[in-house]
């Protein structure tokens, strides 16, 4: 199938925003925008998300790494573009982000709800990584908030 199509064709599923987030022992760290995000299962708790075997934050999510979930709502258009900006370094896309204190993983705080996990396996999936996360804590963080949604290549909420 031609790729633009494809890409086109799945546009039409509306998901959810999320930014995911690791870090080094170094102390540096990555974060990406990222739709392809979902949950798999509730026992044990586990979630995936898809990434690029192109991008540069690969390196960052190895088995055994912690992962950071922020789920955006729809007052971080603005955010979400940032992280999903590949003009941006990795630590551009931290400034004056305010981050959770309590997680291994860098959290964004101020955002709908958040999930931290460890990466469990990584599978191969075409021209994508699919990393399988084994989530060990998280929190809503603005119940009366709405989600962003993403749909037909433009930002939509549940209000639209």
């Amino acid at each position: 199938m031609e790729q633009s199509f494809f890409r086109q064709l799945c546009g039409n599923f509306a998901t959810g925003v999320t930014i995911i987030t690791s870090q080094k022992a170094d102390g540096s760290q990555t974060g990406f925008t990222a739709n392809s995000f979902t949950s798999v299962s509730l026992d044990p708790a586990l979630v995936l998300f898809c990434l690029s075997k192109e991008a540069q934050s690969v390196s960052f999510f190895s088995i055994g790494a912690f992962v950071g979930i922020s789920i955006l709502t729809d007052q971080q258009t603005e955010l979400s573009n940032r992280f999903a900006n590949p003009k941006i370094t990795a630590a551009e896309r931290f400034e004056e982000v305010a981050l959770l204190p309590q997680t291994s993983a860098p959290v964004l705080a101020n955002c709908l709800a958040w999930m931290e996990g460890v990466v469990e396996s990584k599978i191969d999936g075409g021209d994508h990584w699919i990393f399988i996360n084994r989530i060990t804590q998280g929190a809503i963080e603005s119940p009366s908030s709405s989600p962003i949604l993403y749909a037909l290549g433009t930002y939509n909420t549940l209000k639209d």
